[in-house]
C-alpha cells in the first residue's frame, strides 16, 4: 500500500551529546505551546515533545514534511545557545518516522534495550499532546498503534520476566561500588525511582524512600528533609523531576564520601557541586558510555518484526482514515446537491411540468447523482487499494428505490 505519511521527527539522545545539551533543548509546556503556534502558520497540524533521561525528540505532522523538517530544524538551532555546544538531530520522514517512533516504544532505541519504561513515557507524550489540543489524527493514530505494540511486547514475554532498565545499570553499578546492607536513598518515586528502589532493595541495600508526596502506607519520607540524612547513608540516587537542581552546593559535603546517581533530566545536582564530588558523581553521561543492556537475539529479532507489523498496521489506519475523510466529504456534498441544490434547479426551470412529470425528472436526476457517487466512492477504494473498504452509506444505485 502506498500512502503518504504526514510525519516528521527530530531526535537526540545518548549516541550524540550529553545529557545537559539534550536538557538546553527541551521545552516547557508554555514553549511548546508557542513553538506549536508558529509551526501551524508554517502548516504543521500537530506537536509532541518526548523527553526522558536519554533522549529527547519532536515529533510534527504535517502535509508538507520536507518543509515541517526545515521548521524543525530552525527552532532547534534556535534552542541551542551555550556558545560552542551544538548537536545536529536525527531526522526522520514520512513512514521511516512512524517506524522510528514504534522502535523508541518498545525500547529499540534505548540505552537498556528492551526497557518497559520508555512505553509509559511515550504514551504519556503524546496524551499530553491531545490534552493541549497539539495532537492531530496522524498522531492519534501513532497513539494508537504503538499501545498496541506495546501489548504484543508484553504478551510475548515471561510474566515473571524482570525486565531490564535504567534501574538495572544501577543497581550493577552501586553493587560495585558499596557493600551489601549499606543504605542507599532513592529520591523521587515515579516509575523509575520505584524500579530503582525495588532492584536496589532486592541486592540486599537498605533502601530509604524520599517524595514529594507522601503516600498513605508510610513507605515514603518526606522530600524536603532528606538533607538532614545524607550524612547517614552510602548513596543518594536521584530520579525527581525538578526542573531545577534539587541538590546544590552547601547541602553535603564533597570530601564525605557519598555517591551520587543522578538520573534524572535536567539534571538535579548542581554543576559546580557535580564537579567537586568528582568521581562520587554518577550523572547519565556515565552510563551512556558503558556498553549499556542489549536483547538476546532471539528477543530482538521479534521485537523487529513487530515493529515491521506495527508500520503496516500504522499505514492501513491511516488510508482508513483518509478513505473516510473522502467519502464523508463526498456524502456532505451529495446531501447538498440533492437536500438544497437540485430543488432549487427544479423549481427555476421545470416551469410548465406536471407534478408527475416533475417528480419522474427529479428521481431520474437523483439516480444519476447517486450513481456519480457511487463512481467516485470506487475510485477512492481503487486509489488505496482496500480489499475491503470501510462501511460506505450510500446503497447501490440499483437497490435504492426513489
Amino acid at each position: 500500500m502506498s500512502v503518504r505519511v504526514p510525519l516528521a521527527v527530530a531526535s537526540c539522545d545518548f549516541r550524540q551529546s550529553g545529557a545537559r545539551l539534550r536538557a538546553s533543548l527541551a521545552l516547557s509546556l508554555d514553549d511548546q505551546e508557542q513553538l506549536f503556534k508558529s509551526l501551524t502558520l508554517q502548516g504543521v497540524t500537530g506537536f509532541v515533545q518526548l523527553h526522558t533521561c536519554n533522549r529527547l525528540e519532536w515529533w510534527v505532522s504535517a502535509q508538507d514534511v520536507d518543509w515541517a523538517t526545515q521548521m524543525l530544524h530552525t527552532a532547534w538551532r534556535r534552542r541551542l545557545t551555550n556558545g560552542d555546544d551544538t548537536v545536529e538531530p536525527r531526522i526522520f520522514r514520512g513512514a521511516s518516522a512512524a517506524e522510528h517512533i514504534f522502535r523508541v516504544g518498545i525500547g529499540l532505541e534505548s540505552l537498556v534495550q528492551g526497557e518497559r519504561e520508555i512505553g509509559g513515557q511515550v504514551r504519556r507524550a503524546l496524551q499530553e499532546a491531545r490534552e493541549a489540543t497539539r495532537s492531530s489524527p496522524a498522531l492519534n493514530i501513532v497513539a494508537g498503534v504503538a499501545g498496541r505494540l506495546a501489548a504484543k511486547v508484553r504478551q510475548g514475554s515471561s510474566p515473571t520476566m524482570n525486565t531490564p532498565g535504567m534501574h538495572t545499570l544501577v543497581s550493577e553499578h552501586l553493587g560495585r561500588l558499596l557493600s551489601v546492607n549499606d543504605t542507599v536513598i532513592v529520591a523521587g518515586m515515579g516509575v523509575i525511582g520505584r524500579r530503582c528502589a525495588e532492584t536496589l532493595q532486592e541486592r540486599g541495600f537498605h533502601v530509604r524512600r524520599f517524595n514529594r508526596t507522601i503516600d498513605e502506607l508510610g513507605q515514603y519520607e518526606a522530600l524536603d528533609r532528606m538533607t538532614e540524612v545524607l550524612h547517614e547513608v552510602s548513596a543518594l540516587v536521584l530520579c525527581s523531576a525538578s526542573p531545577d537542581p534539587l541538590i546544590r552546593v552547601g547541602m553535603l559535603e564533597p570530601e564525605g564520601g557519598l555517591h551520587v546517581v543522578d538520573l534524572a533530566s535536567p539534571a538535579q545536582v548542581d554543576s559546580a557541586l557535580a564537579t567537586a564530588l568528582g568521581d562520587n558523581y554518577h550523572g547519565l553521561d556515565g552510563f551512556t558510555s558503558s556498553p549499556g543492556v542489549t536483547l538476546e537475539a532471539a528477543d530482538e529479532m521479534r521485537y523487529e518484526h513487530l515493529v515491521k507489523g506495527a508500520v503496516k498496521d500504522y499505514l492501513e489506519r491511516l488510508a482508513h482514515h483518509r478513505f473516510r475523510g473522502l467519502a464523508q466529504s463526498n456524502q456532505a456534498q451529495l446531501e447538498q446537491v440533492l437536500d438544497a441544490d437540485l430543488p432549487e434547479l427544479l423549481d427555476r426551470y421545470s416551469e410548465g411540468l406536471g407534478p408527475k412529470a416533475r417528480r419522474s425528472l427529479e428521481n431520474d436526476l437523483r439516480r444519476l447523482f447517486r450513481r456519480q457517487a457511487w463512481s467516485i466512492r470506487e475510485s477512492l477504494v481503487a486509489l488505496d487499494q482496500e480489499e475491503e473498504p470501510p462501511p460506505f452509506r450510500l446503497p447501490y444505485p440499483e437497490d435504492e428505490q426513489c
